[in-house]
Order: structure tokens, then sequence, then C-alpha cells
């Protein structure tokens, strides 16, 4: 299966072909947002066969991956989100949760009561948990200790949830603007994170007698960090 951005990229063909993909799907769930969208109609549209499905992506929930990706780009590059100091920019902010107001339906399938695509979920929390990582220890995730590692992916978590009931819980509260649920959403991260402190890398962790620093790289859940195919940093 070819899924690295790098040979998208660098090969036109095919980044159109995944393009008709991502296309196809949009246009089949848009009118009413089913993502039950299965690989058969996603082929007659796109125009492309079953075998060429597989070469590029290994479930319609790949390609829906792809989709939320790219939105993201468009909508909060990695840079724009933090602004130093522990503070996300409330702009990358109330951009996210705009978009999430404006079309619900399209994020259904990773933060509604019934989720329909589990890796891009997961690579959304990924995505969440990079951004924190970026404003709260000015450094990658996968450059993380494991403890704090695991610190910001709970974080990341509880974020996630947080936006999928503003959208879509019968208990929210519709008046609530993007405005004031991401400054709602800043204030709660920042809470969490008053003690957060720079981490060290893994590799290169160590206490004042050169051994490795074994107290702070607490053994993580290595499914819940897996990196899905986002990959945006």
């Amino acid at each position: 299966m070819t899924s690295e951005c790098g040979a998208e990229a660098t090969d036109p063909r095919i980044a159109q072909t995944r393009r008709a993909f991502k296309t196809a799907l949009y246009d089949a769930a848009a009118p009413e947002w089913n993502w039950k969208v299965s690989v058969s109609e996603l082929c007659k549209r796109a125009g492309v066969s079953r075998p060429t499905f597989y070469q590029h992506f290994a479930a319609v929930d790949d390609v829906y991956t792809e989709l939320l990706r790219d939105r993201l780009v468009d909508l909060v590059s990695p840079g724009e989100w933090s602004r130093g100091a522990g503070v996300p920019r409330s702009g990358a902010l109330v951009a996210l949760f705009e978009d999430l107001r404006a079309e619900p339906g399209f994020y259904e399938p990773i933060l509604g009561e019934t989720e329909v695509f589990g890796n891009a979920r997961r690579s959304f929390m990924r995505w969440v948990a990079g951004r924190l990582s970026e404003t709260y220890f000015d450094a990658p995730y996968e450059t993380l200790a494991a403890e704090p590692r695991q610190r910001v992916m709970f974080i990341a978590g509880g974020a996630v949830a947080t936006m999928g009931y503003w959208v879509y819980s019968s208990e929210r509260d519709p008046s609530v603007t993007p405005v004031e649920i991401s400054s709602y959403f800043n204030s709660y991260v920042s809470a969490l994170s008053t003690d957060f402190v720079p981490a060290t890398p893994v590799e290169t962790r160590s206490d004042s007698e050169g051994e490795p620093d074994t107290n702070s790289a607490v053994a993580g859940n290595a499914d819940l960090a897996e990196a899905g195919p986002l990959g945006l940093r």
C-alpha cells in the first residue's frame, strides 16, 4: 500500500489518484453527512478500480484521515498553534472551533457519539497532542520522555472529548460561541498543565552520575501513543 506523503508529493499520478478518492468520499458523504461509504462506491465515484484503491489505502477510514489532515493543514498550521509561554494562540483555537460549529457533520465520524473512523480519531488525538507538546514543551511530541508524553496524550484525550461535547451533546449550551469555547478550552488545558516542565528527549536524559534517569521514563501505553497516518508537524 502506498501511503507515504512524500510519494504523493513527488509523483503527480499518485497525488491525483489519492485526491480522486478523497473527493469521492467527501461527495458521497456530504449531502446528509453519512460516512458509511463502501470501497465499491468510492471506486465507482472515483472511476478507479478496487485493486488501485488498495494500492493507496487500507480502508475508507484512511481516506477520511487524509481528508481530515488536509483540512487541519488549511485551518491551523503547526507553527500557528502556539505563541509560546505555554499558551495556545486564540486565533488558531477559534479557527478550529469555528470550523467545528460551521460543519459539524464533517467531524462527526471522530467526535460524534457514534464513532465511525477509529483510526482517524486516534490520529486527531495525536495531532492535538502534537500541538499541546509544542505549546507547553516547545518540542515535538515524539521527543518527549514517557511520563510527559503520557500526560500530554491524557490532556489531548480530554480536549477531543470536550470538542465532541460542545458540538454534539444534547446537554450543551448552543449559545456558547467559538471564541468563548476556545477561551474555556485554553483555561482548562492551561490549568491541567501548570506543572509541566521542559522535557529532554529519552535518549539524552540522564542523572548526575551519567546513568539513565529511569524515574522520569515511566513505561507508556504504546497503543495509545501510536501515531496515525495524520503525521502533521
